[in-house]
């Protein structure tokens, strides 16, 4: 079995252009029929003005965190990404599915180097997963064309209010950060 982390586009190269919602639902459904057999698993990071969240569905809302507003939008899709993995471990699910509409993570994902400790956490943890017989897919889907668990995984986020206390620096919140300390500085 293969070390090396893949997904699946059910979607093609398409643009959101190129179909109705209709059509889009239709294909996503004929691959949930092909991949019957796996848990489906949905994962969702936003980002608003002041207000950075995550979220992961598995038949139904199960993991949502509100998270630092310095906490970008990629950070926020890998959270979601990092947590439901190790739920599927904990409840013992040997074959699932997670859908994610963050291209830029699955990319980042897949490629061997990363500074990302998360993404290396991912990684390490789904290298350990197939150790143990324990199948998890990879699936970009694209964001808001009515995917019941896609949805679900939105509003969850929106609706969070625990905190992720697990401090996140990377170098785009290092980046933030910096700059809001400037700013201080420049106003004394």
């Amino acid at each position: 079995m293969e070390n090396r982390i893949s997904y699946t586009k059910p979607f093609g190269n398409f643009t959101k252009s190129d179909f109705n919602t209709s059509d889009l639902i239709s294909l996503f459904n004929q691959h949930r029929q092909f991949y019957q057999s796996y848990q489906p698993v949905f994962t969702d990071g936003s980002k608003y003005l002041n207000h950075v969240d995550c979220a992961y569905v598995i038949n139904g809302p199960v993991g949502c965190y509100k998270l630092h507003p310095f906490t970008s939008l990629f950070s926020s899709e890998i959270k979601a990404v990092y947590f439901a993995p190790k739920y599927i471990g904990v409840h013992e699910i040997r074959k699932s599915i997670l859908h994610t509409d963050s291209m830029s993570l699955l990319e980042s994902v897949r490629y061997s180097s990363t500074h990302n400790p998360l993404i290396k956490e991912v990684k390490d943890f789904y290298r350990d997963s197939l150790s143990k017989g324990v199948r998890i897919l990879f699936s970009w889907i694209p964001f808001h064309i009515s995917i019941a668990g896609n949805e679900l995984a939105d509003k969850a986020g929106k609706s969070a209010i625990e905190f992720l206390s697990r401090l996140i620096v990377y170098a785009k919140e290092r980046s933030a950060i910096n700059q809001w300390c400037f700013y201080q500085w420049q106003e004394k």
